[in-house]
């Protein structure tokens, strides 16, 4: 990664526009980054990092400070833009941080978002290139190019020298955090978390089910009850011998329970004999009782029927008299209908009477029929009359049917004479519509030539378009696969390194005792070499070397790809030229849209042409239509004056016939309503006679009828008959007496019922209380039975339940035992683990003991060969964490001792060292990311002169890999010993840089 300029706009300290050129200032290999405190040094490395990564270093960021400035002006947008190459791609990033600008109208302020953009520089075309404005996607990109996220970038391109001293003199655990923050070993801790939680799921589950086998124990203690005489084995969840003791007690348990059941068998067969002897005691007790009380109940029964002797007499006789006034029922029946009719009759007669008018009062039923009559021949000559009042609304219904004709030709003759004087006008507008149809359709076949290459461009514009994105994602492709080579080729190239450098013990294996070594041709070969832990063998380099020639054809597949993308979009660009496809569609919908209106106009043309046919068609029909009219009206005189003579000659005839009435309708209803009245009151008068004589003959015969009975009146043979109720009634009490002297005697005569009652009384109580003690004595067994049955059910069902969960929990305290093992030994907890390091302290240990062979490397040149960093993997006491302990090695006293014991000149650069070494260390981890410029932080005050000139050297050396190292610090001596210079000068109105001593 190299940096070539970088713009800032009203960003921290800095009110306007200031520019850094990282190259002019890298020319020189060591520069120097100074300015008075507060004036906005670290700034600078701010934006730096703010350009990459969209946020400042980690303690800046979270104090929440704004990046705006507090110099800049109202209307200036916050900026940081910075051009840098990082994996063969030149690049340019942008970014502007939230910001409340003025607003455009009235006053106050408006919050404008973030926003981001990364472009790469074609060299082909030579022009900047759009890639994205995504802050997720950009985010992304520079992450897999750099290979390395902020925190690391700040570490290892930002040095902080105070981190990496505080880093020399901190403990086992402050170290272990930093470490895992710049190499990501949270995997490791996840491995170590997931072992710990696997653990706890399994010991959980071995005692979920030592829980079950224990419950499964204390519901077969509770079943068996006091059968056992042994005690349940008092263990607890997760002892051993658990399942054995559970399964021995069972067995016991089932074997008392059995013994049990035998025994309580044996009870209930005598129990039951018992019962069934006491039963049948009870039920000849109850017989002899049962017949004693029957005997008894017949006797109170005669002795009643004696006392309602009389009654019974009575009501036999009551009930002959009934029979013989049956006989004279039908005759007063008969009598009775004829009077109700004849009441009915004379009301009847009476409401006829009342409807007629006086003259007819006494009249008799023969001069009514005799009215009634002549009422009906006056009404059938009113027949001539109906037909001419029916006439005479014919015919005013014809007279207001030639009045509406009259109205409805009138509006006719009106309505053609307005259309028709409209003709002319109507028919121009017609003629002018189908020439303007014609005109359309002549621009229709001119703008259709047009729409068909619009479209075609539109097509070629989207191709365009999306080949450019499909041009971005094969570069990407292409990258990640030039990317993926380069890895692999890395890894061949180290295996076969380390299959170099372990050659010798490859050829050791092949040597034989007497024949000559291939190497120095001795025939002895008393300490061969021997291979070492994880040594490279042919064939684990020769695969290595297939992996990396198949990434390498990946890259040349990856490559023509993108080419061929690439020309696809030239021939799409050449078809469609540079108008976006926006402006196309909206070009091409405007024609499509002038296409289809001229068209929809010329389409119309057959229907102009068939609207003057029509309109032509009307004049015709509208003209005839009025001489018709005209022609009607003439006929319609003549009729209406034949219709007033017939109306006069019918009004005449009526005024006779109907007579006072209003109409000959009225007059002929008054008629008929007259006839009927006459003819229901002869009626009414003949029928009430005839009632009369009914009666009459009734009355004779129902005294005939009364005195053959032997009734001496007929009011005697009614009072003697009986309704239906009253009947049945004396009915059933003289078949109940009856049905109950029978009964009676049948009892008093049965042989069983004499021969009880002449026993002594029978006492059931006492034959009940033996029967239910020997009941209850079976039931009892029959409890006992059901429950030592259950219980041996129960104990056999729960020592299979049991039995199961034994084996069950086999294979369970097997994979728990494995499990803790390996837990605890992630875990630094197990006897096996001697240094007590946790997985992820053994693997930072070992990046920390990279870390400090390459500061090594700088540390003995700055320290003239005193000092050497080691990695120290004792055990710490008190619990604390193992295996990142830090010593440097005194070379003038040979002896080794802890970073903190270090001065303060020797302590920076020591950890300057340290700093270095991280960021090589770092880098390899990031993927070999090269790093062209680097930052170191403050520290120089402390050495002297002496030293200062070795650091220096140090630091000049970097040039030997073509980095530029930027030294920020506030050591007067620097300025005179480097001459490329970045001055940060502070100011009311904000800070400005200067670059000093440049190469022109």
């Amino acid at each position: 990664m190299r940096l070539h300029t970088m713009t800032v706009t009203a960003f921290g300290p800095f009110g306007g526009v200031q520019k850094v050129d990282f190259d002019a200032l890298s020319e020189a290999g060591l520069f120097l980054l100074h300015g008075p405190t507060g004036a906005g040094k670290t700034s600078v490395l701010d934006a730096v990092c703010y350009a990459l990564y969209g946020s400042v270093p980690g303690a800046r960021q979270s104090a929440g400070a704004t990046l705006r400035s507090d110099h800049a002006a109202p209307g200036a947008r916050t900026e940081v833009v910075l051009e840098l190459t990082v994996a063969g791609r030149h690049l340019e990033i942008g970014r502007q941080p939230p910001w409340a600008r003025p607003k455009k109208r009235g006053t106050g302020t408006t919050m404008e978002k973030a926003q981001s953009w990364l472009r790469e520089y074609d060299a082909v075309a030579g022009a900047w290139k759009d890639l994205s404005r995504s802050h997720q996607e950009i985010g992304e990109e520079i992450g897999q190019l750099l290979g390395m996220s902020k925190e690391q970038f700040c570490q290892v391109v930002l040095l902080p020298q105070g981190d990496f001293a505080r880093f020399l003199r901190a403990d086992a655990e402050a170290r272990g955090k930093l470490l895992g923050r710049l190499f990501d070993t949270r995997r490791f801790a996840a491995v170590e978390q997931h072992l710990a939680e696997l653990r706890r799921g399994t010991e959980a589950q071995v005692k979920a089910a030592d829980e079950r086998l224990l419950g499964a124990a204390q519901r077969m203690e509770q079943a068996a009850g006091k059968v056992s005489e042994l005690p349940l084995p008092q263990l607890a969840a997760g002892e051993p011998g658990l399942a054995e003791g559970v399964l021995t007690w069972a067995a016991c348990a089932r074997t008392a329970a059995r013994e049990v059941l035998a025994v309580v068998r044996v009870s209930q067969d005598g129990a039951q004999r018992a019962r069934a002897e006491a039963q049948e005691h009870l039920d000849l007790v109850r017989e002899i009782a049962r017949l004693q009380r029957r005997h008894a109940q017949a006797q109170e029964r005669a002795a009643r029927l004696a006392g309602r002797a009389d009654a019974h007499r009575a009501d036999q006789e009551r009930m002959e008299r009934a029979r013989k006034a049956a006989a004279v029922l039908p005759a007063v029946k008969l009598r009775s209908a004829a009077d109700s009719d004849l009441r009915r009759a004379a009301a009847q007669e009476t409401r006829a009477r009342g409807t007629l008018p006086d003259t007819f009062a006494g009249a008799e039923a023969a001069a009514l029929a005799t009215a009634a009559r002549k009422a009906h021949e006056e009404l059938g000559s009113l027949s001539s009359a109906r037909r001419a009042e029916q006439r005479l609304a014919e015919v005013g219904v014809e007279r207001a049917e030639l009045e509406r004709e009259e109205r409805a030709d009138e509006e006719s003759l009106q309505e053609a004479a307005a259309w028709l004087a409209n003709w002319n006008a109507v028919r121009h507008e017609h003629q002018t519509r189908i020439d303007e149809a014609q005109d359309a359709a002549t621009r229709a076949g001119r703008l259709e030539g047009q729409v068909g290459p619009a479209r075609e461009r539109l097509d070629a514009a989207r191709r365009r378009d999306a080949l450019g994105r499909s041009v971005v994602e094969a570069q990407e492709a292409a990258l990640a696969a030039q990317q993926r080579a380069a890895d692999v080729r890395e890894h061949w190239l180290g295996l076969k390194e380390q299959r170099l450098l372990g050659i010798a013990a490859e050829l050791a294996a092949q040597l034989t005792d007497g024949d000559p070594c291939a190497v120095c041709g001795s025939v002895e070969h008393p300490a061969p070499a021997r291979k070492a832990a994880g040594h490279v063998d042919r064939q684990a380099e020769e695969a290595a070397l297939a992996a990396y020639q198949r990434a390498d054809q990946d890259r040349t597949e990856a490559e023509s790809a993108l080419a061929s993308v690439r020309e696809a979009l030239a021939a799409a660009t050449a078809a469609a030229g540079d108008a976006p496809a926006d402006e196309l569609a909206a070009e091409l919908g405007t024609l499509e849209q002038e296409y289809a209106q001229v068209r929809e106009l010329a389409s119309a043309q057959l229907a102009v042409r068939e609207a003057l046919t029509h309109a032509e068609e009307e004049h015709g029909r509208r003209v005839a239509a009025r001489q018709e009219a005209e022609t009607r009206a003439a006929s319609r005189t003549s009729r209406r004056e034949s219709l007033l003579q017939e109306q006069a000659l019918i009004d005449e005839e009526l005024t006779k016939a109907r007579g006072g009435a209003d109409s000959v309708s009225t007059r002929a209803w008054q008629l008929q309503r007259q006839a009927e009245l006459l003819t229901e009151a002869a009626d009414a008068a003949r029928a009430a006679q005839e009632a009369a004589e009914r009666l009459k003959e009734a009355d004779g015969r129902l005294a005939e009828a009364a005195y053959g009975a032997g009734f001496e009146t007929p009011q005697a043979a009614a009072d003697a008959a009986l309704d239906d109720f009253a009947h049945r009634e004396l009915q059933r009490r003289l078949d109940t007496w009856q049905q109950e002297d029978l009964a009676v005697r049948a009892v008093l005569a049965e042989p069983d019922t004499q021969a009880a009652a002449q026993e002594s009384p029978a006492d059931p109580a006492e034959a009940e209380r033996a029967a239910d003690s020997a009941e209850q004595r079976l039931r009892r067994t029959v409890s006992d039975l059901a429950a030592a049955e259950e219980r041996c059910r129960e104990l056999d069902r729960l020592s299979r339940q049991a039995a199961t969960e034994a084996r069950q929990l086999a294979p369970l305290r097997t994979e728990y035992d494995r499990v803790a093992r390996l837990a605890t030994l992630a875990a630094g907890t197990s006897a096996d683990n001697e240094r007590k390091m946790r997985l992820e302290s053994y693997v930072l240990a070992a990046r920390l003991e990279q870390v400090a062979a390459a500061a090594t490397m700088r540390l003995q040149r700055m320290s003239a060969g005193r000092y050497t960093l080691v990695h120290s993997d004792d055990r710490a006491g008190r619990g604390a964490r193992s295996g990142l302990g830090l010593h440097v090695i005194d070379a003038w006293t040979g002896r080794e001792r802890d970073t903190a014991t270090l001065s303060g000149g020797e302590t920076f650069f020591a950890s300057l060292a340290l700093a270095l070494g991280l960021a090589d260390v770092v880098t390899d981890e990031a993927g070999g990311v090269r790093l062209d410029t680097l930052f170191i932080d403050e520290g120089f005050g402390s050495l002297d002169d002496q030293t200062l000139d070795e650091v220096l050297d140090v630091l000049d050396s970097l040039r030997e890999r073509d980095r530029s190292v930027g030294i920020v610090s506030h050591v007067a001596d620097l300025r005179r010993r480097i001459h490329a210079q970045l001055e940060v000068v502070k100011g009311r109105a904000g800070s400005v840089v200067r670059q000093r001593g440049l190469q022109s």
